[in-house]
């Protein structure tokens, strides 16, 4: 079945996150229904489904960095915000100073390693000093 999609137009400076699915055990272990209800109000990672055009505007925002956009993954405040479900997906409305950080991909992150092909042999070597350093 397709998740249902966002029908929620943010206003003012708020932003809609989609927010993980808790899981619903620990281990072989099945967590009440209290239990999950309460781990799913302290979600704290989701996607950026929904940005209201004012969100993210303001005057004093550093030069050069990067707004968050819809798609991102981003690290949330615990209870904040308002929630609302719709077919299973749970969706936070809150304040865009909520939303504490962006997370990266792994392919957005430079590789401090490099690998020296001699011959039929496959060295690794730093990038940089410091980590050459840090590594001898």
């Amino acid at each position: 079945m397709p998740k249902p999609q966002c029908d929620l137009i943010p206003m003012e400076f708020n932003v809609v996150v989609e927010v993980d699915a808790p899981p619903d055990r620990i281990g072989s272990i099945l967590l009440p229904p209290s239990v999950a209800d309460k781990e799913r109000l302290q979600a704290d990672e989701g996607i950026l489904v929904a940005i209201s055009p004012l969100a993210f505007s303001y005057d004093d925002w550093p030069e050069g960095s990067r707004k968050p956009q819809i798609g991102d993954r981003v690290l949330i405040g615990r209870y904040t915000g308002i929630t609302r479900e719709k077919e299973g997906v749970l969706w936070r409305i809150l304040k865009d100073k909520d939303v504490i950080a962006v997370v990266e991909t792994q392919a957005s992150v430079p590789d401090p390693v490099t690998e020296i092909h001699w011959g039929d042999r496959v060295m690794l070597a730093a990038k940089d000093e410091e980590v050459a350093k840090a590594g001898a």
